[in-house]
């Protein structure tokens, strides 16, 4: 889920919502079982479901890199978040790309050699970040991603798996993602990257090429470095934190009633990083999730139901206090979506099966 400014854990980032950082043979056989109850399909079989619905996308990869973006591939973990390969330290490291974590992580065994911010002699200062707790930023040097190279980027010290089993070595955040100017693309998984923020001039050719494939527009607002996004669940408003690290698109049990949910117990338990979470899990099948007053199908999946006071969801004077979930991988993967920060906007195409893994 996402960490706060205050060093405790939010909603998607810092703990993993739903284990999905988890590890070792019993969290992978709760995962499976819970991809069942969930009805969690990966993006080959969503692609197999809906290639009858196929429709046409931009080629966003060619766009982007004229229009001065870098791409870099993503990988998938298990129930869909992506992930990045990078070098660091001379070892080829794997991260998290977590839109609902606020803040980069990287693990304790991995930082062991790095100095605090307030003695490693870096000065840390953008628009995207106002406060650095100099005892517990350390500073990245180099992050190498093949294509590009990322300097000083500032990063918190913590597990970014859980229950004690390694996955990840860190997890890039928002404040990355801003600070980079990055376009996800959630389907086909790769990461863009500038170094500048696009003109005017640049954001409309995205635009136009998104709109003109038949995108659906959604305008996101910001909850510190995450975003959030409006919507309906069954024709109530909502509020969902849209969060690439959480397997699965989930509503807080305090809310459910009022989005008229029926809950199906699965007689599981969800959990993330060391001893948060550890909370009921049930399943949930909506009526209807629409978008901008566009639908965006379900595809046969159902939602998780959680209590998600732990992530800190919906708690009073947080930045996730007007948020009832989080809109996850696999609904992102399913239909299209596109995340473009430069602008805050989400696109993306109702029931579009995920294109096939690049050769």
């Amino acid at each position: 889920m996402s960490r706060t400014d205050g060093g405790a854990v939010a909603s998607n980032g810092r703990s993993r919502l739903f284990g999905s950082a988890g590890g070792g043979i019993w969290r992978s056989i709760l995962l499976f079982l819970v991809l069942v109850l969930l009805w969690l399909v990966t993006p080959n079989t969503i692609a197999g479901s809906a290639s009858t619905n196929r429709m046409a996308r931009p080629s966003l990869d060619g766009l982007l890199i004229k229009l001065g973006y870098a791409s870099l591939p993503l990988q998938r973990s298990e129930g869909n978040p992506p992930y990045i390969l990078v070098r660091y330290g001379g070892k080829e490291r794997r991260f998290l790309l977590d839109t609902g974590c606020t803040l980069n992580i990287v693990d304790r065994a991995l930082a062991k050699k790095l100095k605090p911010l307030d003695k490693s002699g870096v000065t840390l200062k953008d628009s995207i970040r106002e406060h650095y707790d100099s005892s517990d930023t350390v500073v990245l040097g180099e992050l190498d991603f093949g294509k590009v190279k990322v300097q000083n980027e500032p990063a918190e010290v913590m597990s970014p798996n859980s229950s004690g089993y390694k996955i990840y070595d860190g997890i890039l955040g928002g404040e990355f993602l801003r600070r980079h100017h990055c376009v996800v693309d959630c389907t086909d998984p790769r990461l863009y990257l500038r170094t500048e923020k696009p003109d005017a001039a640049i954001a409309g050719a995205l635009k136009s090429a998104l709109r003109g494939s038949g995108y659906v527009e959604v305008p996101l607002t910001s909850a510190g470095t995450l975003v959030v996004a409006d919507c309906r669940i069954n024709d109530r408003p909502a509020r969902l934190l849209v969060d690439t690290g959480a397997s699965f698109t989930g509503i807080s049990t305090s809310h459910a009633k009022r989005f008229d949910l029926t809950l199906m117990p699965t007689g599981l338990r969800l959990s993330g990083i060391g001893a948060i979470g550890d909370a009921d899990a049930y399943a949930a099948k909506p009526r209807s999730l629409t978008f901008a007053g566009q639908e965006m199908p379900l595809l046969g999946l159902h939602i998780s139901v959680a209590d998600l006071s732990s992530w800190r969801v919906g708690e009073k004077g947080g930045v996730l206090e007007n948020v009832d979930g989080m809109l996850g991988a696999e609904l992102l993967a399913a239909n299209g979506g596109v995340l473009v920060y430069s602008t805050l906007t989400l696109w993306y195409q109702s029931g579009i099966a995920p294109l096939a893994p690049r050769k």
